[in-house]
């Protein structure tokens, strides 16, 4: 049996103090996933603190764990805190503000016994988020490990990489083995000079 709800979302001061510790720790999770609603409510759909429910609109549909929110809801209003469940009851359209609706929303709610597909989602879920957040926090020096690991010849030895074959190598110092870049003589450098004093001598002599 389900009844009709108008939806509340909003803030809790859980929800803000969880949220700085992140928005996948197990606080901000349950409280951005819990419908609150007032006992008699809960008592005439045969509901008890912890049972999940499910919720929709025309827009979509959640399964939630609800609780007695005492005297915080009035009959026949609920109230979640904002996040991902209640963001699948909002529709699109703003009417030209540019934010789509998010307070008083129609929705149905009727109990809904738990299954283990459901169980097996959430587990997998959490089981996913906790290994990217290990992926996050991995220590830079395991990276750098890899790295100088990648760079490991046969033999145990570590050195950097060797050019390709046929590339010269473009850096180092002057004659190191394996580049092309030679050092400039002092002849050189007289020579050059020279030129440029030359060339200086016969602008002045074609300007007078």
């Amino acid at each position: 049996m389900h009844e009709p709800f108008v939806l509340i979302p909003g803030r809790s001061s859980r929800q803000g103090v969880a949220l700085n510790q992140g928005k996948y720790t197990d606080d901000y999770l349950d409280e951005t996933s819990t419908l609150r609603m007032h006992p008699d409510d809960m008592q005439r759909l045969g509901l008890s603190g912890g049972d999940r429910v499910r919720m929709w609109n025309d827009v979509g549909n959640v399964t939630v764990p609800v609780i007695d929110a005492g005297d915080e809801c009035p009959l026949g209003l609920v109230f979640m805190c904002y996040g991902g469940k209640s963001s699948l009851l909002m529709g699109g359209e703003t009417h030209g503000s540019g934010m789509p609706d998010s307070k008083g929303l129609d929705v149905l709610i009727e109990k809904s016994p738990p299954s283990d597909s459901e169980t097996e989602a959430e587990s997998a879920g959490k089981h996913d988020q906790s290994a990217m957040n290990d992926v996050a926090t991995e220590p830079a020096t395991d990276h750098a490990a890899a790295s100088g690991a990648a760079g490991t010849r046969a033999g145990g030895a570590n050195r950097p990489l060797a050019p390709a074959a046929g590339r010269p190598q473009r850096f180092g110092p002057p004659n190191a083995a394996g580049s092309d870049v030679q050092p400039v003589s002092g002849a050189q450098i007289a020579i050059g000079l020279l030129g440029l004093l030359t060339l200086l001598l016969l602008l002045i002599l074609s300007a007078v």
